[in-house]
């Protein structure tokens, strides 16, 4: 069975009615101008489970779930509940995005990156899938974490907010040195409530004492449509060590898929 739905309430009248299915539901981003919807800006919701490292997504593989051959989703061991993707944005491709080759760069000097979401479950986080490469993949290691906002997507600007002390999962991953979908897995997932914002913060480390490493986490750059929101339920932040977190445009978000397993299939 596959929903398609311009917004959350569908899907939460849905969870309402205590499905716990291998559904599909899609929340879509009208494109400029015309109202239509375009691949290149969901926000998706399906039943495809986080890939395991040596099979990484093709950049070329169907995106929307009305092209996925299988969005039946994977059970969760525990409880028999299907682990679905909450919220998506997929890897830019032109057109309409005139822009696909942008990145923010977080690296071991200092330098981090952040997406905020806003996921439609209340449940846990098990994993993310981020669109990156490492400089050295041999010693390169993404620190990459869930944090929680407080209830303000723009918390990283509060000089009050401190987000490594507001951590709710984190994990050490090894990643490739070629832009695909590297899977992320928290041993200790992270809980989060629907309709509150979290961040995934991504930084560096090097398994060589001193060295340095480097990543580039891909990002839809498209400044020729400098209204356009690609992911409306949240924004991008970079961080510097000299001038702290600055907000991305509108028109800059990082790509992400966050996974999750709902509480209401517990």
């Amino acid at each position: 069975m596959t929903i398609v739905s311009r917004g959350a309430p569908a899907l939460l009248a849905l969870l309402a009615g205590g499905a716990c299915t291998s559904q599909t539901i899609n929340l879509l981003t009208p494109s400029p101008g015309d109202g239509s919807v375009h691949p290149a800006s969901d926000a998706a919701i399906d039943g495809a489970a986080v890939p395991d490292a040596a099979a990484p997504r093709d950049a070329a593989a169907p995106r929307d779930a009305a092209d996925s051959p299988d969005a039946s989703g994977t059970a969760d061991a525990a409880g028999g509940c299907p682990e679905l993707v909450d919220q998506r944005l997929g890897e830019c491709m032109s057109p309409p995005v005139s822009q696909c080759n942008g990145f923010t760069t977080a690296s071991s000097d200092g330098f981090a990156a952040a997406q905020v979401f806003t996921p439609v479950f209340d449940g846990t986080i098990p994993g993310l899938r981020l669109w990156m490469r490492t400089a050295d993949p041999a010693h390169d290691r993404v620190i990459v974490s869930i944090a929680d906002l407080r209830g303000d997507p723009r918390a990283l600007l509060d000089p009050s907010y401190s987000i490594d002390g507001h951590i709710l999962a984190t994990t050490l991953s090894a990643m490739s040195g070629s832009f695909e979908w590297q899977p992320v897995v928290f041993a200790s997932p992270a809980t989060v409530r629907a309709n509150q914002p979290y961040a995934i913060y991504v930084r560096m480390t090097s398994t060589i004492p001193g060295a340095g490493a480097r990543a580039n986490w891909g990002e839809y750059n498209d400044a020729d449509h400098p209204t356009l929101d690609h992911y409306p339920r949240g924004e991008a932040f970079g961080f510097s060590p000299f001038a702290g977190w600055i907000a991305q445009p509108v028109w800059r978000d990082m790509m992400f898929e966050v996974h999750i397993v709902p509480s209401s299939c517990n």
